[in-house]
């Protein structure tokens, strides 16, 4: 019994300390000004998806194009298989957690807050522009700004699974100036229009939604 419960420890404790700082921090977002309130949720929500489905996916993800000649199901198994079992799918937690905290946070700010100004304007100049319109303005703004973080944290994890070399030895390189520190930007805008466009259709059809709901 000691030697099957004493290995997962480590683990169980990690995820454990993780969702009692995310009561911590929810249980504090009441009592914080505004635009707290905003980035401690935008982060909290990010965080929660990566934990519960975003990073196992993603390791899949990094698997298949990695490994190009396994097929779907494969791929996923051998995560399992080869890459040290059942926590092999939550393997860099630490880092997702930090990624997903800035991500979210300047998602949910640079949205809310575009909404939020956007619908003062809207509404003191009386234009005749309605919600689901500015929920997209504001899905544009949001995903535009995430993309501050998500660009070289998806440029890193590429890098990791197309050549193998660790996301530590490609920080080294850019400290040593054997590669550019612009190089954490390469790709950056089409994940900038993928974003863009992304979050402003999810916004405006959640906007256009809830009105025809409650109309």
């Amino acid at each position: 019994m000691v030697s099957v419960i004493g290995p997962a420890a480590p683990g169980r404790c990690r995820l454990c300390m993780l969702a009692m700082c995310c009561v911590a921090v929810l249980s504090g977002i009441s009592a914080a000004p505004p635009v707290m309130k905003t980035l401690a949720r935008g982060s909290m929500l990010r965080i929660t998806a990566d934990v519960t489905g975003g990073l196992p996916l993603d390791h899949w993800k990094t698997r298949s194009v990695r490994h190009p000649s396994e097929g779907v199901l494969e791929s996923l198994c051998n995560v399992y298989l080869k890459q040290g079992g059942f926590k092999a799918y939550w393997s860099g937690l630490p880092a997702k957690v930090v990624d997903g905290a800035l991500c979210g946070a300047l998602l949910l700010a640079g949205k809310e807050g575009t909404k939020n100004a956007l619908t003062r304007v809207v509404m003191r100049a009386r234009l005749p522009i309605g919600e689901a319109a500015i929920g997209a303005a504001a899905g544009v703004v949001g995903g535009v700004a995430q993309c501050a973080v998500l660009t070289p944290s998806t440029f890193l994890v590429m890098t990791a699974a197309t050549t193998g070399q660790s996301v530590a030895d490609t920080l080294a390189k850019i400290a040593k100036g054997e590669r550019k520190a612009t190089d954490l930007y390469t790709g950056g805008g089409g994940l900038v229009l993928r974003e863009a466009s992304n979050w402003a259709s999810r916004q405006g059809i959640t906007d256009f939604t809830r009105n025809a709901l409650r109309a």
